[in-house]
């Protein structure tokens, strides 16, 4: 798609039902790795997003998950997501969304999980969304853990290894993520080009709000513009990659 050396791999975190800009990375990526064995962090995009609530309000869907340690991780962290829980969130998406055009072409995709919910793992959850809703849109990388890869390291070095692991050729590096690599002084790689992701969110009808909200979840896309529209909003807000070289030093 861009005139980077191939495979081009991305590793990033699986956070819950994620915003476009998420999906741009996997629409670039050969192959994409869910950085599944890091910290669960409380309160952060790893079990909540953003949607409309009451009309034109936004408001965060949160997913309860099991009481956890400091150290554990998204591959380690169960939810606590029962029976009451399930009919709730329908119940939720089913109040602000059930008018939208594609409500019921979508809302088994979004709510198949609940079935089984107390079984899994948060990692497990988040991963299984974004492959299936990625599937909708027809994007189809490699999909792999980094738990799978045998890989102990922090950090830049953690990402280093894992790139050496799926035998990249290019890394694709969420654009936040310049300053702690430049600091950790690793990369570089010799032979895998880096280069920062970049992403524009293009506007699109919101049947809740005359002004366009940005940066929800992928979900509200999905219940306004459907299958092809959120696949045309992933893929026309690419903007060229950033090459690690091309960054001014901060």
């Amino acid at each position: 798609m861009f005139d980077l050396p191939r495979p081009v791999v991305a590793v990033m975190q699986p956070t819950f039902l994620p915003w476009l800009g998420y999906l741009g990375m996997v629409a670039v990526a050969d192959v994409f790795v869910f950085l599944d064995d890091v910290q669960f962090v409380r309160r952060s995009f790893h079990h909540r997003n953003r949607l409309f609530s009451n009309g034109a309000e936004v408001d965060w869907i949160t997913l309860p998950v099991k009481d956890t340690g400091r150290e554990t991780c998204l591959n380690e962290a169960h939810l606590a997501c029962d029976r009451t829980f399930a009919r709730k969130f329908a119940a939720r998406l089913r109040v602000n969304y059930g008018q939208t055009p594609h409500y019921d072409a979508f809302l088994p995709l979004l709510t198949a999980w609940l079935d089984r919910a107390e079984e899994l793992t948060l990692a497990e959850c988040n991963a299984g969304l974004i492959e299936a809703i990625s599937g909708a849109l027809g994007l189809g990388p490699q999909w792999c853990r980094s738990s799978t890869l045998g890989v102990s390291q922090t950090r830049s070095e953690r990402i280093a290894a894992i790139l050496r692991a799926t035998g990249a050729g290019s890394y694709l590096s969420a654009e936040g993520s310049f300053a702690y690599m430049q600091e950790d002084d690793v990369f570089p790689l010799e032979g895998i080009a880096t280069a920062f992701h970049r992403f524009e969110t293009l506007a699109y009808p919101q049947m809740q709000s005359l002004r366009f909200v940005e940066k929800l979840s992928v979900a509200d896309a999905l219940f306004q513009v459907g299958a092809e529209g959120t696949r045309a909003l992933v893929l026309d807000g690419l903007r060229a990659p950033v090459r690690w070289e091309e960054r001014p030093c901060v």
